[in-house]
């Protein structure tokens, strides 16, 4: 069990001033990552000390796609970095809508959960994406809380209705299934 060393509850001090945490990821070198409403912080030293990465948007996620050594941060922009978090670029952009959840199931299929509302699916590395579900218009109460892959690769997605927390939610996809 590692410890956040400046970490207090779900925050952590920077700059002389408590920072909420929305998602930590703790990388296989023990560096941690944190997303933030202001931006993606990393630490060299378990939490001690943090240093800005050049991302300074409300940022909601960060994901790991440890088969490809991938990470995303998540935003109104996804973000890619290729070298455990060094360097960021955008990877792929959804209009006002943030990115909320990703999954990458090998190398070609991502899906992203956008708006809370929205999950959208790329089969060739997120050059296009479709949308696969779109919550309806009369639902303004549903809100995508998680994607989640199981073990037999199929997608599902938890979400949030009426204040109702559903675990398991809904089937999305299993067509990029291998045989």
């Amino acid at each position: 069990h590692q410890r956040c060393g400046s970490c207090r509850d779900s925050s952590f001090k920077y700059a002389d001033k408590f920072i909420k945490i929305s998602d930590l990821l703790i990388l296989p070198n023990g560096e941690y990552l944190v997303s933030t409403n202001e931006g993606l912080f990393r630490s060299l030293n378990s939490g001690e000390t943090w240093n800005e990465t050049r991302i300074t948007k409300n940022i909601s996620y960060v994901y790991e796609d440890t088969l490809n050594n991938i990470l995303y941060a998540l935003s109104d922009s996804i973000y890619k970095s290729t070298d455990l978090g060094k360097t960021w670029a955008v990877f792929s952009t959804f209009g006002f809508e943030p990115a909320t959840h990703i999954i990458v199931s090998d190398s070609n299929y991502i899906f992203v959960s956008i708006g809370g509302h929205y999950v959208d699916k790329s089969t060739d590395q997120g050059n296009t994406w479709t949308n696969i579900f779109s919550a309806p218009m009369v639902e303004l109460n549903f809100a995508i809380y998680k994607l989640i892959q199981v073990n037999s690769g199929y997608i599902y997605m938890s979400y949030r209705e009426w204040g109702i927390y559903h675990p398991w939610g809904i089937f999305i996809d299993n067509r990029y299934l291998r045989k």
